[in-house]
């Protein structure tokens, strides 16, 4: 079978050239990095905008009859950045040159970290711009062995079956060693419970932080003062770096994917990191980057709490273990 290797161009008709270029101009060449070209095709004046993946060009309408999304035909069009933080870096700058698009906003009933700005062109037609998300990348890496994507959205892939009896657990990635922290580093916990869960195959490492989107190394970030990750998810706190960036929104997304992760595999149990902002789950430091912490709960800690989830610090692997042990005691009966 032929296999479809991308979109090449795509045709939009507007009702006046010259306006229109003046907003695509802002959008795709000074926003998004596109090149522009112009060519005349059948007495008729064209604009291309183009990348290394395909052309967007404009043409001159036969009619000024405004575009209507809901009609036969195109509803949006949806432009895909590669982070989070690119989506909020292009809603900013597309906001500043004067576009009236959205803020980037996070979407979780689209996919576990949707995020996406909106806005129209000068003909109403519909755009958007999101980031390449997990599933996408799941998707075009390992297309031959994925398998059919299960019914809604289309976002999720089958969930995965723990062996009878035997509960899967979401443990922090950095302890287990791998160096995903702020500062490239890991922080190994060598106890012999979770040597065991690892023999038995039951560990199922995340680090939230970096599923969001966060690179490594990182700035070191918290959660504003007095806050928790419950705060944080209802919009009313921020996560803050050493230098005032935001990271909300990466941390945000990154509980989520831990959340989605958690459900695909029926996973009712986590082991996280404490004081981490996201991992956290008895105490987290208090905003102001002293080395202070208080008690509270991380992004990823609330969130999965919220969900049923029982989430336990590395300190705490004997209550863990005690807990699977009578969930599974109750599977078998």
């Amino acid at each position: 079978m032929t296999d479809v290797i991308g979109i090449d161009h795509i045709y939009i008709t507007v009702t006046d050239l010259q306006r229109s270029e003046s907003f695509y101009d802002r959008v795709l060449k000074d926003t998004l990095g596109f090149r522009k070209n112009t060519f005349v095709l059948g007495s008729d004046a064209h604009i291309q905008y183009f990348n290394r993946h395909f052309g967007y060009v404009l043409r001159p309408s036969r009619s000024s009859q405004a575009h209507d999304p809901y009609s036969p035909g195109l509803h949006h069009f949806c432009f895909r950045v590669d982070s989070i933080a690119d989506v909020v870096s292009v809603a900013n700058r597309l906001r500043a040159s004067g576009i009236e698009a959205s803020e980037a906003a996070h979407f979780p009933d689209y996919a576990p970290d949707y995020w996406a700005t909106f806005f129209n062109d000068p003909d109403g037609v519909r755009l958007e711009v999101t980031n390449y998300r997990q599933e996408r990348r799941d998707r075009h890496d390992n297309w031959n062995t994925l398998g059919q994507a299960a019914a809604g959205n289309g976002e999720s892939m089958e969930p995965t079956v723990p062996a009878p009896g035997r509960q899967p657990i979401l443990v922090s990635a950095c302890l287990l060693g791998e160096p995903v922290r702020y500062n490239g580093t890991g922080m190994r916990c060598d106890d012999a419970i979770l040597r065991r869960w690892l023999d038995e195959g039951r560990v199922v490492p995340f680090c939230p932080e970096v599923a969001g989107g966060l690179p490594v190394p990182r700035l070191s970030a918290e959660i504003s003062t007095g806050a928790g990750g419950a705060k944080v998810l209802a919009g009313e706190h921020r996560v803050r770096a050493t230098d005032g960036q935001d990271f909300t929104p990466q941390f945000v997304a990154g509980a989520h994917l831990a959340l989605a992760e958690a459900q695909r595999r029926n996973i009712r149990v986590a082991i996280l990191k404490e004081g981490s902002p996201s991992c956290g789950s008895g105490q987290i430091y208090d905003g102001t980057f002293s080395g202070q912490r208080i008690p509270g709960s991380g992004v990823t800690a609330a969130l999965l709490r919220s969900a049923g989830i029982a989430v336990f610090s590395e300190e705490q692997l004997a209550d863990a273990s005690a807990l699977l042990m009578r969930l599974e005691a109750e599977i078998a009966d």
